[in-house]
């Protein structure tokens, strides 16, 4: 197939993959002199089994290492041809190394071919290929994945797979064939060199080291290319997991790595991130450490922890950890040799096993048990990514804390979030280190096939230093490999490289392990970054192998300081490159609060607009607050009297709602309002959120450099957070006696809807009570469920898209390269649809389920089902068995019957008076589900019944702080795979459906709420923190602090508030936001109907596009979210013509204009105006 006409057109392309296709990678100066010569090194030998490799090598055995040097004669000039071939799973660069190999080519002679042969090793025998050119390649430039002709794990091993490649290579006239691939495809291309030497084929074969693993090094290679780029990118998300872990304190994170064989990514996010505990296989194999014991460890750091008042922590566990355990990785081993011929049922496997093993094997949940026995992979390994370890540890310190608990071992709280990052960081945009080495390696290997060197890898070495400085050469295969046992044979196979844990990598962690397990020194990288700050930065595994000094970062005196915004700023210690920077990067105010482009003092008056209205049974229950008009702020003339800002005032602000990136500089934002419009005046940061609220515990802010190193900053670690709760009467009465004690001028609420609903039901309250407090909301929240006409976006909801949207343009990627996995991604973002909705815009995915829409349509589970399983067959029919699908994690409250069934159980939470049902639901085993059946309705009794144990559970864990069930631990996206996986079997039974089924499920939610903000966020909250000052100090009480026209600069942003009172309902349960207040995806919106123009391309086109990660220099860093622009940049634009209108007519009327003319004028405008104020919403 040519795939060449089946190629994504640059117009498809983000703007940050255009503007990445235009980068040059760097060169070393080896290769941009005049002339390069070679040199050989001394004979090599082998890693191990020397004499067994020479017998089964005699062609290659012994062959010197080749170093590339400056001088020499100039070889003869002739046109090339080189076959390419990806081998194995993705990793980011690929498609570099194919332009290095390609640019060298066309440098030794313009009708120079280069071949790819299509998805992997099966397309040389099966001489399935496509002729590279200029163009095509031209596309690929610094992207990530290898979907240019995609890659496979199969081998070449038959007799007549040997011989076909021969006659395949040899009737295209290749000079060579370049193997791209990690220790098994290298070990394959060894044996393919010897072959064909053997046989007399004159085509030589090259090999590239290829692993995110970072497993295939050794003296000879520094690093495998994808390592650098895939744990920058774990790293990130580590990162900000772990910042909200310290916002709320509340869940201890176990995040799996990718890394089957090595714990090399584990130690090197662990390196960047700081953690409180990393566990490491190698180290566990050397201490025979057993699962239970490894589990006990964990639990000894939790007791220490919880006695300190710490019941969260950040855990990262190596995906290859179970094979390391002795006692499990003998039992693999034993598995790998029962299942190497064919697949069994549980109850054959274990008759075929040892006692010793059986006795393991059955000890284990039956969910691992059941992982342990998928199918192998082409290499006949178990499927290490497929094992949820961290879910068997946290079951196993789950047991072990209950009953230390019992014997006053442990007096804390254990709640757990599990992670597993891996496919996302495969097929990532590569990083400005494998940019650059790709390209190089490429280049190096075009070398070494042009001088006929066959049965080498092209390796540079030196890599801490500039690439203009790299050293290539080529490294003989055989001199890596020793011989393993494999399918239950010994092979030869190149030697991976595990933890050496007397190396540097190893020692810095262990180093400073036990501090960072009581101390919170957490570290966030912050996205891979392609200019400025950090973008050139090394990954400290590499550093620390060549010979590099340990950061400072990983040394006792680091590790001590505790970065607890309680008791002071972030220590610089710590500090990355890119936080420093961002530190210093001061976000731009409107005009009125004194821009950068703006000749007026930063003075500010208050405008009042018209009145929105309010629903009746609203101006009932907040009659103090209700029929208020909608403010702006604009900048006060000379001539304007000021505002009597009395000094010393006094301003609170507390987080209340869930963390979202941006809310630091909401407190930024506020603090600068104080320091540049007030005297003398304090803002008062509330600890824990609302619990801290109601005892009163603070932090006192005078100055904006006290809290600097918290500017643009992620989380809510600065003061914390708790629950987003403040109605009930004891509430009411503890924050209204916080404020009169503080003499609170002002009080600011962060927070998504529930925590405005809460807002205007305090600032009645206050009201009500001569309280002086002004209470002011901010819209704050990833969901994006507070919006209407006025209120464009909430903080965050930028930055947490972006972040998402980077995942999953990773994960569409490597679908694309693989062509074997359909991706179930559910989104976090509660009820509504809006992150999904966003998301998609920005990726374009093959399928996308949006709530409101399935209700509008009434659709039950089983047509959800039907929709994805129709959508699976009609890409089968045109050979596309993989894809993408994005579902909004609250789907399931969108359906009918799942409604009813939560709308129940959060009833019986609701009146378990004894505790009985919460007790029944803490132990729900088959057993106890009878006893939560009973208590629902036969219809709901139905559906719960026929639900998978696993959904069962998270339908019952605690209910959130508004009772309602937990949407974002319901895995909604596995029930589907689940369901779907069953419809097709029953279409493949009925003769429907031909096609391959194998899911792969995630879940986006954690990894980016306390991401560092985007530009734009950084920018929308720090004028929010001066809007919501600005309402406090007018006296602006029960208002929601807006900034309008945010799709226009900065500077022509329009500060305001709008009353609380005009966005709710109220009924007999109390305040609620109005869901007709754009609460929910509106159906008729511009974003909706943008995706339902497209979606049917999308479904069997791949029009994949990946926005990559959220920038800070360079021309996307003011991108926009794609919702923002659809609904809100006519509308900025409109009103911009208004105004523009609006002083034409001014300057008319200033004019020699008769008096008839200025009364007609005057007229015609208090009709319009009239008009206007009858469609104001």
């Amino acid at each position: 197939r040519d795939r060449g006409r089946d190629r994504k057109m640059t117009k498809q392309f983000s703007e940050l993959q255009q503007h990445r296709l235009e980068h040059q990678p760097r060169l070393p100066k080896v290769f941009t002199g005049e002339q390069f010569t070679l040199r050989a090194g001394a004979k090599t030998t082998a890693m191990g089994n020397e004499s067994d490799i020479q017998e089964l090598f005699p062609q290659l055995y012994g062959q010197p290492i080749i170093e590339f040097v400056v001088g020499g004669v100039a070889p003869p000039i002739r046109p090339l041809k080189i076959g390419a071939v990806l081998s194995g799973g993705q990793a980011a660069g690929g498609h570099n190394v194919i332009a290095g190999l390609f640019d060298y080519m066309q440098t030794m002679h313009a009708e120079s071919i280069l071949y790819g042969f299509l998805d992997g090793p099966h397309g040389v025998f099966s001489n399935r290929y496509l002729q590279l050119d200029k163009d095509l390649i031209n596309q690929y430039r610094n992207q990530g994945g290898f979907d240019i002709i995609g890659s496979g794990r199969h081998k070449i091993e038959t007799p007549d797979q040997f011989a076909a490649s021969k006659e395949n290579c040899e009737k295209l006239g290749l000079d060579g064939l370049v193997v791209i691939g990690g220790d098994d495809s290298n070990t394959n291309a060894a044996v393919l060199a010897e072959y064909f030497k053997k046989t007399g084929c004159t085509t030589v074969v090259c090999g590239v080291p290829k692993t995110i693993d970072g497993d295939l090094k050794n003296d000879l290679i520094e690093i495998s290319f994808g390592f650098d780029t895939a744990t920058k990118t774990y790293a990130e998300l580590i990162g900000n997991i772990a910042i909200d872990a310290k916002s709320t304190k509340k869940y201890y994170h176990f995040v799996r790595l990718m890394g089957r064989s090595a714990s090399h990514i584990a130690l090197e996010c662990a390196l960047q991130t700081c953690p409180n505990v990393c566990l490491i296989g190698e180290e566990a194999q050397a201490k025979k450490q057993t699962l239970k014991e490894i589990a006990y460890s964990l639990c000894d750091t939790i007791c220490e922890r919880a006695a300190a008042g710490k019941n969260f922590g950040i855990v990262l566990v190596p995906e290859g950890l179970i094979e390391f355990v002795p006692q499990v990785g003998g039992l693999i081993k034993e598995l790998n040799d029962v299942l190497s011929k064919e697949h069994m049922e549980e109850e054959e496997v274990v008759s075929r096993l040892s006692a010793t093993n059986t006795e393991v094997f059955l000890s284990l949940p039956a969910l691992i048990r059941a992982q342990l026995l998928l199918d192998r992979d082409p290499h006949g390994n178990v499927q290490v990514s497929r094992i949820e370890t961290e879910q068997l540890l946290v079951h196993m310190c789950i047991d072990e804390l209950a009953i230390r608990a019992q014997d006053g071992r442990y007096c804390g709280k254990f709640m757990t979030q599990s992670h597993f990052f891996g496919y996302e960081g495969r097929s990532c945009l590569p990083s400005n280190f494998d940019s650059n080495y790709c390209y190089s390696l490429g280049y190096t290997a075009g070398v070494a096939v042009s001088r006929g060197l066959t049965g080498y890898m092209a390796v540079l070495r030196g890599l801490t230093k500039p690439p203009e400085e790299w050293q290539p050469a080529a490294a003989p295969l055989t001199s890596m490999m020793n011989v393993e046992r494999r399918r239950g044979t010994n092979k030869p196979v190149i030697q991976k490289a595990l933890v050496e844990l007397d190396g540097v990598p190893f020692q810095c962690l262990a180093a400073v392990r036990s501090l960072w397990a009581m101390h919170d020194c957490y570290r966030n990288p912050g996205p891979i970054q392609f200019s400025g700050a950090g973008a050139d930065d090394v990954n400290f595994v590499l550093r620390y192998t060549t010979g590099s000094q340990p950061d400072l970062v990983h040394t006792a005196a680091a590790a001590c300081y505790e970065t607890n915004g309680y008791d002071g700023p972030v220590s610089t210690l710590t500090a990355t490159a890119l936080e420093k920077e961002r530190q210093q990067s001061l976000p731009e105010v409107p005009r009125v609060f004194g821009g950068a482009s703006c000749g007026h003092s930063g003075s500010f008056k208050l405008r009042t607009g018209a009145t929105p209205p309010n629903k009746p049974d609203a101006a009932a229950r907040l009659p103090s607050i209700s029929n208020l008009p909608s403010v702006l702020f604009v900048p006060r003339a000379a001539s304007d009297e000021p505002l009597p800002l009395r000094a010393g005032q006094r301003l609170g602000i507390v987080f209340c709602g869930r963390q979202t990136p941006g809310g630091h500089n909401l407190i930024c934002g506020l603090v600068h309002f104080a320091e540049t419009q007030l005297k003398d005046a304090t803002v008062l940061g509330f600890k824990n959120g609302t619990l801290g609220l109601f005892e009163g515990e603070h932090i006192e802010i005078k100055s904006l450099s006290q809290i600097r190193s918290y500017l643009n900053r992620g989380g809510y670690d600065l003061v914390g957070r708790s629950v987003d709760m403040l109605r009930t009467p004891t509430q009411l009465q503890k924050v209204a006696a916080t404020c009169v004690k503080l003499r609170l001028d002002g009080l600011v609420l962060v927070g998504g809807p529930t925590t405005n609903q809460d807002a205007a039901t305090v600032a009645e309250y206050f009201s009500g009570q001569k309280v002086a407090t002004v209470v002011v909301g901010v819209n704050c929240n990833v969901d994006g469920d507070l919006k209407d006409n006025s209120i464009e976006t909430p903080v965050g909801f930028d930055t947490a898209t972006k972040v998402y949207s980077q995942l999953i343009g990773n994960i569409e990627t490597d679908a694309l390269s693989a062509k074997k996995y359909y991706y179930f991604i559910r989104l976090m973002g509660r009820a509504p649809s809006h992150i999904t909705l966003e998301c998609a815009l920005q990726t374009r995915p093959n399928l996308v389920l949006i709530g409101e829409e399935a209700a509008d349509k009434k659709q039950s589970i089983s047509d959800i089902v039907g929709v994805i399983a129709d959508a699976i067959c009609a890409r089968a029919k045109i050979g596309k068995n993989y894809g993408v699908i994005l579902l909004p994690e609250g789907l399931i409250s969108h359906l009918p019957v799942f409604q009813q069934l939560i709308n129940e159980i959060n009833a019986l939470f609701k009146s378990d008076e004894d505790g009985s049902f919460k007790q029944a639901a803490a132990q729900l085993t088959r057993r106890e589900s009878a006893a939560v059946i009973k208590r629902l309705t036969p219809w709901s009794g139905g559906l719960f019944t026929i639900l998978p144990d696993q959904v069962q559970r998270e339908l019952l864990l605690d209910r959130e702080s508004g009772g309602s069930v937990q949407l974002s631990q319901v895995a909604s996206e596995r029930l589907l795979a689940h369901l779907v996986g069953q419809e097709l079997d029953e279409r493949k039974k009925a003769g429907k459906y031909k096609g391959g089924f194998s899911p792969i499920c995630h879940f986006f939610g954690y990894q980016a709420r306390c991401s560092m903000p985007s530009e734009y966020d950084c920018a929308l909250s720090f004028v929010l923190g001066n809007t919501a000052g600005a309402l406090a100090v007018s006296g602006c009480t029960g208002y929601l602090a807006t900034v309008q026209n945010t799709t226009d600069s900065v500077e022509h942003w329009q500060p305001g508030g709008v009353p609380l009172a005009s966005l709710v309902n109220c009924h007999s349960a109390g305040v609620v936001i109005a869901n007709g207040h754009g609460s929910e995806v509106d159906l008729e919106g511009a974003a909706y109907c943008k995706l339902r123009a497209v979606r049917n391309e999308w479904l069997l086109g791949d029009c994949y596009t990946n926005p990559g990660p959220i920038q800070f220099h360079g021309p996307t860093m003011l991108r926009r979210n794609a919702t923002l622009e659809l609904e809100h940049k006519q509308r900025t634009q409109t009103r911009s013509e208004i105004a523009k209108l609006c002083g034409e007519i001014q300057d008319h009327c200033r004019a020699n204009i008769t008096d008839a003319g200025l009364d007609a004028t005057l007229l015609q405008l208090e009709s319009l105006r009239k008009i206007v104020g009858r469609m104001v919403t």
